[in-house]
């Protein structure tokens, strides 16, 4: 996605479309609201730490990883990365904020974690 200096999201391409469930215009301020948005511990993240405010507030790339639960409640794990953007005059003009969508990986490292801890098991039941 691309969002100007107040928020306002500029684009959306395919990939990150379904995510924002068909919203037109929308503010990035206004994500915690729209959507459940939490840390990989599980806990509860504030708009103003989004990937996008903070950019926006510091200038400076900022990655981090998420969980973001869209209005069915659908988990997505994300890697999120935002870094500004600099008109020819070298003001801000917004910031561009890449979503790699992690949900495959993850649910296939639990499922081979847990089908280790089930093998560990099963060979202590036998010894």
């Amino acid at each position: 996605i691309i969002a100007d200096t107040e928020g306002n999201v500029t684009y959306v391409n395919d990939v990150a479309n379904p995510s924002m469930e068909g919203l037109k215009k929308f503010n990035v301020h206004i994500w915690t609201k729209q959507f459940k948005i939490q840390t990989r511990a599980g806990k509860p993240i504030a708009s103003n730490q989004l990937p996008t405010i903070k950019t926006l507030k510091t200038k400076k790339k900022y990655s981090c990883e998420l969980i973001m639960f869209n209005k069915r409640k659908e988990k997505k794990y994300l890697n999120v990365t935002s870094i500004p953007l600099y008109d020819n005059l070298n003001k801000l003009s917004g910031v561009m904020t890449i979503y790699k969508d992690l949900t495959k990986l993850i649910e296939a490292e639990t499922e081979l974690k847990n089908a280790n801890i089930d093998r560990q098991l099963l060979y202590t039941v036998m010894e």
